[in-house]
């Protein structure tokens, strides 16, 4: 899978250790919606949650801009069906 576009600011490497970071805060107790909360990245957050197949915070605006960023080079319609 793409690493997300350079614009965002996460390399692969960066979107991997924030997978496992995110693992960490929920596993800890830590709701998702706190981590839109304190500002990260929403193309962040989709990305990590759908990679790993976890609910998406509550308050995430998904939108199709959000699922470009989030995936490039992938149509947003396809992001979408492959989530249902």
């Amino acid at each position: 899978m793409n690493s997300l576009p350079s614009h965002v600011g996460v390399s692969q490497d960066e979107l991997d250790e924030a997978k496992s970071l995110i693992l960490d805060l929920l596993g800890w107790g830590v709701a998702p919606e706190y981590l839109v909360e304190t500002g990260l990245t929403p193309a962040v957050v989709f990305r990590v949650f759908t990679d790993l197949n976890l609910r998406l915070p509550d308050n995430l605006e998904l939108t199709d801009d959000l699922k470009s960023l989030a995936y490039p080079g992938i149509p947003s319609a396809e992001v979408a069906e492959a989530l249902n």
